[in-house]
């Protein structure tokens, strides 16, 4: 079967759409790292070789254009621009998908996961933000992890986004928190609580002059594994992708970290746009390549006692200014 995704700046076409195209049946075609990069660029989530504008995810300044490699990321064939064959990646039988389950508990056990009372600091100037641990996933076998989080003013999560396999509920302490569920708009005020279902388009800011203090809890949905600790795992990543300059000024990973991120953590976080079919097609080539290149979301430095997220416990005056 064949979608075909279109806006009014690019056709893109891929084959493979599983039985009934539903998303969750995709399969991807074999794609190159070129043509990864030539939708991107359509799509305007990057900024082309050539164009003096900024993309929405910023430019490949930092390593130059990965089409000018000229080989195989496998070193399998000789061939412009590298390329990963992604034909089977979705097409899993019930064993394979027990397989992974497996992989993913293992991973999660391996690394470490947070501790109570540890905190956490996002330092990007978009998504300020201050957390500390009250539950976690280590102590409930990866099925719930529990924060206090501190929100700038004018603070804000990147990009509308969707979590399959988790729940989470905002619980406001102090402050305000503005939230968008599935497409509507609100305002949570102190002892409100919002409720995002597992699979529903979310995002939430801080629209306000003062400080926000919210409980956060994320909870796996029945028989999903341990996600919680996936998800401590990919905010541990996030934050300290952040707190070592590897971010833009909206608080996104630079495009090889995130093609890592997006790749990675796929079964914990997806953007809502562009189409999750697109987002496979761009991100799976490029998570090969940022691995070639030596960034890897998963790498030890970025997580444990130690790591570019983890902080000190802060004074009460500097929660009360977020570190600002």
């Amino acid at each position: 079967m064949l979608a075909d995704f279109r806006d009014d700046r690019a056709s893109v076409l891929l084959h493979g759409v599983g039985a009934g195209g539903h998303p969750d049946a995709f399969r991807a075609p074999v794609v190159g790292v070129g043509d990864a990069l030539d939708v991107a660029e359509s799509l305007e989530l990057i900024d082309g070789p050539h164009d003096g504008g900024l993309g929405q995810l910023g430019s490949f300044s930092e390593v130059g254009d990965p089409r000018a490699l000229g080989r195989d990321v496998r070193g399998d064939r000789e061939q412009g621009g590298a390329c990963i064959d992604m034909s089977a990646c979705h097409q899993l039988t019930r064993e394979e998908l027990t397989k992974r389950e497996r992989w993913i508990a293992q991973q999660v056990a391996e690394v470490t996961m947070p501790r109570v009372g540890d905190w956490y600091e996002n330092e990007n100037v978009k998504t300020k933000e201050i957390a500390r641990v009250l539950v976690t996933p280590e102590d409930t076998g990866g099925r719930l992890l529990e924060v206090e989080l501190w929100v700038a003013p004018g603070a804000r999560v990147p990009a509308e986004h969707v979590h399959d396999r988790l729940v989470e509920r905002f619980t406001v302490l102090e402050g305000e928190l503005s939230v968008l569920v599935g497409g509507r708009a609100s305002t949570a005020v102190c002892d409100d609580s919002v409720l995002v279902p597992a699979g529903e388009p979310h995002d939430w800011w801080n629209a306000s002059d003062e400080v926000a203090r919210v409980k956060v809890d994320v909870e796996a949905t029945p028989g999903s594994g341990p996600m919680a600790g996936r998800f401590a795992a990919m905010i541990e990543a996030g934050f300290g992708l952040a707190n070592t300059g590897r971010t833009n000024d909206q608080g996104l990973p630079t495009p090889l970290w995130l093609a890592s991120l997006a790749h990675e953590y796929g079964d914990v976080i997806r953007f809502v746009k562009p189409p999750r079919a697109i987002q496979r097609a761009i991100f799976g080539p490029l998570a090969v390549l940022a691995r070639h290149t030596g960034r890897d979301v998963t790498a030890a430095w970025l997580h444990g006692p130690g790591c570019p997220a983890q902080i000190t416990a802060p004074a009460e005056r500097e929660l009360a200014a977020t570190r600002a």
